[in-house]
């Protein structure tokens, strides 16, 4: 069976957005302003913020796996939240 590569469009639809992340990664893909790879870091990196605000832990992001230096780095790409 090939491995067929997620679009934004459907990790949003499935609740997979670390998936696609990880192989926009995986493939090279340039964290560059309006890309697909930008507006799932700021959607994943709100859904943390929320449900840090709500008390909860890890919500939004596999324990372990996101270093605080990449988590922050991507805090200034909030702003492509409009654009989708």
């Amino acid at each position: 069976m090939d491995h067929v590569d997620l679009t934004l469009r459907e990790a949003l639809a499935l609740d997979r957005l670390e998936d696609f992340i990880q192989q926009e990664e995986t493939r090279g893909v340039e964290l560059v302003s309006g890309s697909d790879l930008e507006r799932a870091l700021a959607l994943l990196i709100t859904r943390h913020r929320k449900h840090t605000a709500d008390g909860s832990d890890c919500a939004g992001f596999r324990c372990g796996e996101w270093s605080s230096e990449r988590v922050s780095g991507c805090f200034g790409f909030q702003s492509s939240l409009d654009q989708i």
